[in-house]
Formats: structure tokens, C-alpha cells, sequence
């Protein structure tokens, strides 16, 4: 069986062994560190949403041979987290909050310093990036907004989801 790593675990694995090879005086940049929080919070997400499903067999289909993250098919649908929304609303907001904010900064930020060919860290400082970052964070906070608003989930599909909360 090969081995197959998408560009974001490269990416990843280069920054740490960068950070930790040659240690820096200065601080980390707002886009590395948004960066370094996604780590964990994909990590968590992935683990909710793909991972514990295909171990519950809710969706059997997505690990049927044991190897992790091994469909890039959705393990869950969106009622999945409609269910999270309704029954764990703090929690869920929260979680979803600090993805779609670091995530959407993390990509902004960093195409601005791709397109501006710069190479001082990445920051979100013109009123444009400010305005498409609000805009996308808006947009995605909505997005959870109608999902939470919508009906709850009928009761043969919420005894599948419980044992995953």
C-alpha cells in the first residue's frame, strides 16, 4: 500500500521541523499562529465528523478496512451537525466559531502574501482584507445560524448521532 500525503501534511511537517530546528528571537506572526491553531481544531474536527462515525458504524462504508481518512466522502451529513447545533449549542458554536475565524484568516492571510509577493508576515490591514475577512466569517456564521434554525433531526436518526456527543 503507498503512502499518500496531501500538500497540507507536507506543509505542516515543514513548519514544525523549521520552528523547532531553527528557533526564531522574534514572535510568531498572527498568520503562522492561526496557522499552528488549526492544527489541533482539523485535527478534532476530522476525528468528530469522519473518524468516531466510521467507528460507531454510521458510516461504515468510509473505514470499512480500518485505515484512517481512507474516502474523502463526508462520514456524516449536515444533520449531523444540525444535531450538535441543537443539542450541544455552546460547545458547537464555539468549536465551529474557532474554525471558521482561524481557518478563514489563515486563508486570507494567506493569499494576501502570496498575491503581494512580500515577504513580511501576512497581515489582514487593509480595509478591502478587513472587509472580505468579515464577509467570509459573517457568511460562514450564518451558514451555522439557518443550519441550527432548522428542524430537529427525526428521532431514529438522532439515537444513531447521540453515542457520537
Amino acid at each position: 500500500m503507498t503512502d499518500r500525503r496531501s500538500p497540507t501534511h507536507i506543509a505542516v511537517a515543514a513548519g514544525a521541523v523549521r520552528r523547532l530546528t531553527k528557533p526564531r528571537n522574534s514572535k510568531l506572526s498572527r498568520h503562522a499562529l492561526s496557522g499552528w491553531l488549526l492544527v489541533p481544531v482539523v485535527g478534532i474536527h476530522a476525528w468528530i465528523h469522519r473518524l468516531r462515525p466510521a467507528k460507531a458504524g454510521v458510516s461504515p462504508s468510509l473505514c470499512a478496512s480500518g485505515i484512517a481518512l481512507c474516502s474523502l466522502t463526508s462520514a456524516v451529513s449536515y444533520q449531523y451537525v444540525v444535531f450538535a447545533l441543537q443539542r450541544q449549542p455552546w460547545t458547537s458554536w464555539a468549536a465551529y466559531g474557532v474554525l471558521a475565524v482561524a481557518g478563514s484568516y489563515h486563508a486570507l492571510a494567506g493569499w494576501r502574501r502570496i498575491l503581494s509577493r512580500d515577504k513580511r508576515p501576512a497581515r489582514l490591514q487593509s480595509p478591502v482584507w478587513r472587509a472580505g475577512f468579515a464577509a467570509l466569517v459573517s457568511s460562514l456564521g450564518l451558514g451555522l445560524a439557518r443550519l441550527h434554525a432548522e428542524s430537529p433531526i427525526p428521532a431514529w436518526l438522532a439515537s444513531r448521532y447521540e453515542p457520537l456527543l
